[in-house]
């Protein structure tokens, strides 16, 4: 677009660690530098909550998180997967390597054995999340799969029932990444998180921010 002189800018939203400079700038761009303050306080009140109250657990829970499009998809340092683990306060089982996106052998994941578990599930995939998912059916039968695939069901999270679905292109890789690390937060560390309700700060986003009814499912089964 160059030649006809119409200036361009890329962002990715992806990222929680850049989220605020990428928000900011597209803020600046369209003269909405107030508004996009207002709303970087808002979320970043969440996340230092989050540090708050995740920074003195120690040894961190472990966690494996998947792109559930491919079995045993899972991403490295520089995945969303990792950002949101370690933002919740969890240890990604995989995060010392230096991959976004890897498939693992089965092997590798019994052999870390993670306490907690989520599949991220992309809507136009496979149809299991996002806001005009209404049933929870499928999503049901694709959890059900999961805690009895060979390679999970040995694993401490599915002893212990710790698995679950959350939305990948409208929660975790997105501006709304935040709710994700919300909602994992809340699941890896229940105790310290019983005053808090995901589902009720992502319906604050759709009603008070973007302004369209809250309906979906963005996370299965919900954290309460």
């Amino acid at each position: 677009m160059e030649p006809s002189g119409i200036a361009t800018i890329g962002v990715e939203f992806v990222e929680l660690e850049r989220f605020e400079s990428e928000l900011t700038n597209m803020a600046r761009i369209l003269e909405k530098d107030e508004k996009g303050e207002e709303f970087i306080s808002w979320r970043n009140g969440y996340l230092t909550s989050i540090q708050n109250r995740t920074d003195e657990i120690s040894p961190k829970i472990r966690v494996y998180g998947e792109w559930a499009h491919e079995k045993w998809a899972t991403g490295g340092k520089t995945s969303a997967i990792q950002s949101v683990i370690t933002a919740a306060g969890g240890e990604n089982i995989i995060g010392d390597l230096d991959k976004y996106w890897i498939v693992l052998d089965p092997e590798a994941v019994m052999s870390k054995n993670p306490q907690v578990i989520f599949l991220a599930c992309w809507s136009d995939m496979l149809g299991l999340t996002g806001y005009s998912i209404e049933s929870p059916d499928k999503a049901d039968a694709f959890l059900n799969d999961a805690y009895n695939r060979t390679g999970l069901k040995e694993t401490d999270a599915a002893k212990d029932q710790r698995i679950f679905i959350i939305d990948a292109g409208g929660v975790l890789s997105s501006c709304r990444s935040f709710i994700a690390t919300l909602d994992c937060a809340k699941r890896f560390y229940p105790e310290q998180f019983k005053d808090v309700n995901p589902e009720e700060v992502n319906r604050e986003y759709f009603q008070n921010w973007i302004g369209v009814p809250y309906k979906g499912i963005w996370s299965y089964p919900q954290a309460i």
